[in-house]
């Protein structure tokens, strides 16, 4: 995409504007403001290298000429000689810089002024609020929201919103350094720095021949599925304006929250704690820019709170009294999740319980992707199109693929979060550094160590065995161990830790029990949401899955079976959340776990110490309901001899 460069005179002072359609540029500054004097520039430079420039030149002109009355030759005289000083360092075609440039004193009365709709810019600048797009999706967002051609130019609205300080303009991709001489050969040794602006990448950037600027042009390969990010690129975001929200002033009581929204004792003092967190945060204002930068994220200034709950203990729940609460102060909310199955079935829940709300669930292939909605429930990667939007953003399963060591999916949502918003983060696995940083008080949190039944959380009995790769027939103590668990009524769940070992587990299982339904899923498996199906039905008694079924699949009477539970793909996090499929329902909450190894290693002693901790620390706090096996079955080694 091409810009113009403009000067601006206004009250003795100059400055370089950037313009998408100098027909907005016109109308504005000859009838909006009487005191500024627009300059024109005739080359046409593409988006980036006139942003790049504008900025440079902004800053070098403020410190030389700040206050003085200059005219508009010695501007002109100004500009001849930086450029020639940018020519060094960014890179842009020899003939366009060397044009005779084009001072216009008066507005050029050729110029066709643009009419700009009242009602349709106010409507633009309010469906933008909180927005990052790209060009495309910005029109297409102007489309949703009533534009049509024969209002003018897309970009001619783009333009009066960023004249109007509703929206500002930037490339898709940031250059922040680059050798003298060119750009070089990009592909074999790229010779500049860069940032993606959308999802800031900063490795997977690539340059190739682009047709709408007609140069090398460097690109971003990393979001590439959801839009072509470039230098040339425009990215539109819109100005989230301030909200006069009243302040949480009062928590209501515990009793209250739980009798409200139906949570547990453990449920509404964790719900409880959050709360109070948030009134904090949201009645502290603005941060300072070192808050606001993510530098300081720890102690007193941490904008962070994790609600570290067990598997099966029910964390939606627990987040409603927080959504209430930001919603109930005319704030935003996201709740975003690594997997679409979790939105999906995640939205539906919130609208009832928000009636009065706007509800937007966005993935890939909604249709609700341009609804202006206070209550977002997206997947992670949806964040990529907000901007300073939202006062809470709730991250669920933060442990899981592909949010894990992800670090553009944390840059994603830290850019959707308002600079004094906050995080609660979800999880019944929380990674090592998270961890860390609750046991040394650096990140508030709250436990929630039971189930809703009140019950321990099944122990893993830990039993040596041979590895399926290594066996011709099912091992003999993983034959017991599926036959005890369908004797009792009970479906099975048998983990592998690889796609190739769902297939040989799948055929020794049917050949050691003939008479019984057994399925396998993998993450290939084009039918796995049909055998899933299958097996909430009852119509498969034995499920084989890799770790693609750790989360999101309950059943109500199910064991678990983890093969080759030792395998270095098993971290402990994994494993917590394969026990964690057991002893969910209250009919059935003394599920029964077996990890079958040929050496226990530290993942699969971390996770039983894990889930273990659990226990005590529920029996500690009074959660469980006392039974005659519950002592029993919180303590016990869990462990077989070999």
């Amino acid at each position: 995409m091409f810009a113009l460069l403009y000067a601006l005179r206004e009250n003795s002072a100059w400055r370089w504007n950037v313009t998408l359609d100098w027909s907005a540029d016109c109308r504005f500054w000859n009838i909006e403001s009487g005191n500024a004097q627009p300059v024109f520039v005739a080359p046409r430079l593409s988006l980036g290298q006139s942003l790049w420039l504008a900025d440079r030149w902004n800053k070098e002109m403020f410190r030389t000429y700040a206050g003085f009355d200059d005219g508009p030759e010695r501007v002109l005289s100004e500009w001849k000689r930086l450029k020639r000083a940018g020519r060094e360092a960014i890179p842009f075609s020899a003939e366009s810089t060397e044009e005779a440039l084009c001072l216009v004193r008066q507005l050029p009365e050729t110029v066709e002024a643009f009419d700009p709709n009242a009602e349709l810019v106010e409507r633009l600048a309010e469906r933008l609020a909180g927005r990052a797009l790209l060009g495309p999706e910005t029109e297409r967002l102007f489309a949703a929201s009533g534009w049509t051609p024969e209002h003018g130019p897309w970009t001619a609205y783009v333009q009066w919103l960023v004249l109007s300080g509703r929206a500002s303009i930037v490339g898709g991709v940031e250059i922040a350094a680059k050798r003298r001489f060119g750009f070089g050969n990009f592909r074999k040794k790229r010779q500049w720095k860069g940032r993606c602006r959308r999802c800031g990448e900063t490795e997977r950037l690539y340059a190739a021949f682009c047709p709408y600027c007609g140069s090398e042009c460097p690109y971003c390969e990393a979001c590439l599925t959801m839009g072509r990010s470039r230098f040339c690129g425009l990215l539109v975001v819109g100005t989230s304006g301030r909200v006069s929200r009243a302040v949480i002033r009062t928590i209501e009581a515990t009793e209250d929250i739980a009798a409200k929204w139906q949570l547990s004792r453990p449920q509404a003092d964790a719900a409880g704690q959050a709360l109070a967190f948030l009134r904090e945060r949201l009645s502290a204002g603005r941060p300072s820019a070192e808050q606001a930068s993510g530098k300081h994220r720890t102690g007193r200034n941490c904008r962070g709170f994790l609600l570290w709950a067990v598997t099966g203990a029910g964390k939606t729940e627990m987040m409603f009294p927080l959504v209430e609460a930001v919603l109930a102060s005319k704030g935003r909310v996201a709740v975003a999740s690594p997997r679409r199955d979790v939105v999906l079935e995640l939205e539906p829940r919130l609208r009832r319980a928000f009636p009065e709300v706007r509800t937007a669930a966005l993935y890939g292939g909604s249709r609700q992707l341009w609804d202006n909605a206070e209550l977002v429930v997206a997947t992670t990667h949806q964040l990529i199109r907000f901007w300073r939007a939202f006062d809470l953003v709730v991250l669920d399963e933060i442990d899981a693929f592909p949010f894990r060591n992800d670090e553009r999916l944390a840059y994603l949502a830290e850019k959707a979060c308002r600079e004094d918003g906050v995080f609660v983060f979800l999880t019944a696995t929380p990674p090592p550094a998270m961890v860390r940083a609750v046991r040394s008080g650096r990140l508030p949190c709250a436990t929630v160590p039971v189930r809703h039944h009140g019950r321990p959380l099944p122990v893993p009995r830990v039993t040596r065995s041979r590895s399926i790769r290594a066996a011709a027939i099912l091992p003999d103590r993983v034959a017991d161990a599926v036959r005890e668990s369908l004797a009792r009524g009970a479906q099975v769940f048998v983990f592998v830790p690889e796609v190739a070992l769902v297939e040989r587990a799948v055929g020794m299982l049917r050949a050691a029990f003939p008479g019984v339904g057994v399925g396998g899923v993998s993450a290939r498996d084009a039918e796995r949401d049909g055998t899933v199906r299958a097996f909430r039905r009852g119509d498969i008694r034995v499920l084989v899955a890799t770790t693609v079924l750790e989360r999101g699949v309950t059943v109500p009477k199910t064991d678990v079976v983890v093969l080759d539970a030792d395998a270095a793909l098993f971290d402990e996090a994994a494993l917590v959340q394969m026990a964690g499929r057991a002893g969910r329902s209250a009919d059935d909450a003394d599920g029964r776990v077996r990890f079958f190894v040929r050496a226990p290693t530290r993942a699969v002693r971390r996770a039983v110490r894990h889930i273990r901790r659990m226990n005590r620390l529920a029996r500690r706090k009074g959660y469980l309901r006392q039974t005659p096996e519950t002592t029993a079955k919180g303590c016990r080694s869990g462990d077989d001899e070999p």
